[in-house]
Order: C-alpha cells, then structure tokens, then sequence
C-alpha cells in the first residue's frame, strides 16, 4: 500500500507562470483539487488537479499581482503601482517637488514623503512702477501704482502669475493695464474729496 501511494504523489511545485505554489498532494483513484498559495504581492485562489499517476493538471485561476490603485492629491499624482514598489509621482499644476510613495505588499499606500509644495511668483515692490503681491501660480494679482503714478483708466493694475521655465518659481506676465506718471482723474477727484472733508 506505502508503494502505491509513493507512486501516486503529485510532488510540490512552484508554479512561476501563476506565482504561485502547490503542496504535495496524492490522489489515490480519482483526481483531487489543491489549492495552491499565492507569492508575496500576489492574489487569488489558484488550484490544480492532482491525477493518480502523479501528474498536475494546469494551474486554474493564477494569482493576480497586487496593486495599489492610482490617486491624486495636491501633495501628488501617482498612478497604478504594483505591491511593494516606491513610486515616484508627478505634481499638479500650481505645485512643483518630487513627491513619493510605497505601494504595500497588501495594496495600501503609505503616506506621501517630499509632498508637493504650491509655486508662487515672488513679490515685486516696483516692477512696471507697481508693487505686486506674492501669487500663487494660475491666480491673478491686482498691483497697486507707485506714488505719482496710476493707470490711465484709474483702477489698479493687475497680472497673471503663471508657470515659469523653473517649476519651483513662477513668472509673472505682462500688466493688463500699464502705471504712467501722473494720477488719473479718479484720483485726483478722491484727493479732491479727502481734501475738502478735512
């Protein structure tokens, strides 16, 4: 009886085409099912038929690589990430850094390291004879003349802060209305007003 159940061993085996492997396993006068177990970062519930002369049968349903799905946040964009693998993101626009994070073994994210930093075009005291606010990139910045000076329409001055050539410094665009020497009407009717209250 020892001799026939030797001869009907299916011998473990590890199966690299399913990542997954199979004990040893007899079937004494009919196939039977095992269930195999899938490697590290892989899931699911592969089996094979074990036949009585010791054959294996094909792996059924092989075990699928676990993945960490993809998501986006101001600190970073990473896409799909096989299990135990650091990923290296991408920052969205207005942001700039090199953001990073691992994918588990079990398919969680871990949080983000060098997270991304919003950009920001720099304060101006006096640039196109206006002073400029610190703006973040893809906002609008409204300006203020200098003394002696002011926009031929008499409203403040503004611009855009946009996307520079460094991805951690903005670049300020062009004023939509320029700051000329002398004030405006406007202006000079609300000095006129101060003038007259005091």
């Amino acid at each position: 009886m020892l001799h026939h159940l030797l001869a009907t061993a299916c011998l473990d085996v590890i199966d690299s085409e399913s990542h997954a492997s199979f004990p040893l396993a007899i079937a004494v006068d009919r196939a039977v099912n095992v269930t195999g177990t899938c490697q590290d970062t892989y899931t699911g519930t592969p089996y094979r038929l074990c036949h009585p002369d010791g054959s294996w049968s094909a792996t059924q349903f092989p075990c699928r690589p676990i993945v960490c799905a993809a998501f986006s946040t101001v600190e970073g964009i990473f896409g799909e990430t096989p299990a135990g693998i650091e990923a290296i993101g991408t920052c969205p626009e207005g942001y700039h850094g090199s953001p990073t994070a691992a994918c588990s073994d079990d398919g969680e994210w871990s949080s983000v390291s060098s997270p991304c930093e919003q950009t920001f075009c720099a304060a101006r005291q006096n640039d196109s004879f206006a002073a400029w606010p610190e703006t973040k990139v893809g906002s609008t910045a409204a300006g203020e003349c200098l003394p002696g000076y002011a926009t031929l329409s008499g409203d403040v001055p503004h611009r855009q802060c946009a996307e520079g050539e460094r991805a951690d410094v903005g670049e300020w665009a062009a004023p939509t209305e320029a700051c000329i020497p002398g004030a405006s009407p406007a202006q000079r009717d609300r000095a006129a007003g101060a003038g007259s209250g005091s």
